[in-house]
């Protein structure tokens, strides 16, 4: 009969903490919620957990020390059963709580690397500006190519093509550079390849 009455008194007394460990769930989603992205605040949400944690667990084993007086080896076997499963109920819950710190930390910096990304793409096309292509060069005279529409280079590095070429031509012969830039006057470079005792020469005007 008093092992009875002990257990009895033992699940009441464990029953009673349930409500802590929902008040400890509680915290827990609520810092998640409130959780930011400095290593302070991860420090201080963890800490608190812990601690809370910890309290718990010494009242509860102060609950069962007062208790277990006249309990048998069952009880006591009961108790550790419990205990264990708190134990492993809560740190569950704070290991979901670091992970989702630590990916908030994550995102974080992948944040602050497309942002340094951004920068340093407006600061290079202030830099190297891209004026547009005159459309008229790609049929003003006859054997004179746009070099942009000549050369053949990756999507990636258009805009450096781009600002590198220009509306600089490429000329099968030096009579038509020289058409292009003395005849019409355009202001323009203007690149002749010409093939001559069988080695190719490249002559700018």
């Amino acid at each position: 009969m008093q092992t009875e009455k002990g257990i009895k008194k033992a699940e009441k007394a464990l029953a009673s903490k349930k409500p802590e460990l929902v008040t400890i769930e509680a915290h827990i989603m609520h810092a998640t919620w409130k959780m930011n992205n400095t290593e302070k605040l991860k420090e201080e949400v963890v800490k608190d957990l812990k601690t809370r944690q910890e309290n718990l667990f010494d009242r509860l084993r102060r609950d069962a020390d007062k208790a277990q007086g006249n309990f048998t080896r069952d009880i006591l076997i009961r108790t550790n059963v419990v205990n264990r499963k708190l134990d492993a109920e809560v740190d569950e819950k704070l290991q979901n709580v670091y992970q989702q710190l630590l990916q908030s930390g994550i995102d974080k910096h992948e944040s602050e690397r497309e942002a340094r990304l951004k920068k340093t793409l407006a600061s290079l096309q202030r830099i190297f500006p891209v004026k547009p292509i005159n459309d008229k060069f790609r049929t003003f005279a006859k054997g004179a190519y746009l070099a942009v529409d000549v050369v053949q280079y990756e999507p990636a590095i258009e805009r450096a093509i781009h600002h590198a070429c220009g509306n600089a031509l490429v000329c099968k012969t030096m009579e038509v550079a020289r058409y292009v830039c003395y005849d019409k006057g355009q202001e323009v470079k203007a690149v002749a390849l010409v093939l001559w005792k069988a080695r190719s020469s490249i002559r700018v005007v």
